[in-house]
């Protein structure tokens, strides 16, 4: 009961802070950005596939990426820093108010990124933090239910998983790069 209190109470924050972002959005597209995080949750179904395509496109792209996801343990994030190209970190790395607790984190949410595309599919406190902190310019994700903290949202409800989520956001982008 108590975890479930603490949850509401740091969604109740993260809105707070989301509505009084103090970041300019910039729509970047595939043309125009330079760097690019990606946000996942390895737990999805297709969720490393997907997150090993998406870094492929930004890469041919020429735009310079940075994986970051969360895991349920330390012995998690051991195990899927060798098998990717991303960093790892867990729900105790944030605090209670949605915080990054750790200078790596801190780092991630203060740099700048051009584009920052989330491919998980399940609501978790960690990654809202995560983006919602953030000072990316153009913050692109799932149309999720009740915490939209995105800048463009892809609709998903009749697919939800990774791969589709992921060949949306493609499409989008690259949607966006003809009409600009």
């Amino acid at each position: 009961m108590f975890k479930k209190a603490l949850q509401t109470v740091t969604l109740k924050r993260l809105h707070k802070k989301y509505r009084n972002p103090g970041r300019n959005v910039l729509v970047h597209t595939f043309n125009t950005a330079k760097t690019a995080a990606i946000l996942w949750y390895p737990e999805d179904d297709g969720a490393m596939e997907s997150y090993e395509h998406m870094r492929k496109v930004l890469t041919e792209h020429g735009i310079s990426t940075r994986g970051l996801a969360v895991v349920n343990s330390a012995e998690e994030k051991e195990t899927f820093s060798k098998a990717s190209h991303s960093r790892f970190f867990t729900g105790k790395e944030i605090d209670w108010k949605g915080d990054p607790k750790s200078d790596d984190l801190k780092s991630f949410v203060d740099t700048r990124f051009d584009l920052l595309l989330d491919l998980s599919i399940t609501e978790l406190l960690p990654l809202q933090s995560i983006l919602v902190d953030s000072v990316a310019s153009f913050k692109v994700g799932w149309k999720e239910p009740e915490n939209n903290f995105y800048d463009l949202t892809v609709e998903i409800s009749g697919k939800k998983n990774c791969r589709y989520l992921t060949e949306q956001i493609i499409h989008y982008l690259e949607y966006i790069n003809r009409k600009g």
